[in-house]
C-alpha cells in the first residue's frame, strides 16, 4: 500500500512508520479518539481527535509541556476491499502555534 501525500508523492509502509515514530518525539502521551465514522459510496470518512502533550522540539518550536487537542478528518477510498488512497485534513495552525499554548 502507498499513501498519496498532499504534494502528490506516494509514501510506502516504511516511510509511514518513520513518520509516526518521529511524531512521538515532540508529542508525548498521545491519545487518538474516533469521534465519528461515515461511509459514502466507496469512501470511509473518519473524524478523530488527537490529545497530546508538547514534550519535544517541533519545527523549531521549543517544548511547552502543554496539552493540546488536534482535530482531523481522514478519507479512505476503498476498492476490492483494499485502501487505494487516503487523505488527511487537520488544523495545522494548532501545530504552528504550539509556542502560544
Amino acid at each position: 500500500m502507498k499513501i498519496l501525500g498532499a504534494s502528490g508523492k506516494r509514501y510506502g509502509k516504511e516511510e509511514i512508520k518513520k513518520y509516526f515514530k518521529g511524531s512521538k518525539t515532540p508529542f508525548g502521551e498521545m491519545d487518538y479518539q474516533r469521534v465519528s465514522t461515515y461511509v459514502v459510496g466507496n469512501t470511509v470518512i473518519i473524524e478523530s481527535l488527537m490529545n497530546a502533550v508538547h514534550v519535544g522540539e517541533y519545527n523549531g518550536i521549543a517544548p511547552s509541556g502543554k496539552r493540546f487537542e488536534l482535530p482531523s478528518v481522514e478519507l479512505f477510498e476503498i476498492k476490492d476491499e483494499k485502501i487505494i488512497s487516503t487523505r488527511q485534513y487537520q488544523n495545522n495552525k494548532i501545530l504552528s502555534d504550539l509556542h502560544n499554548l
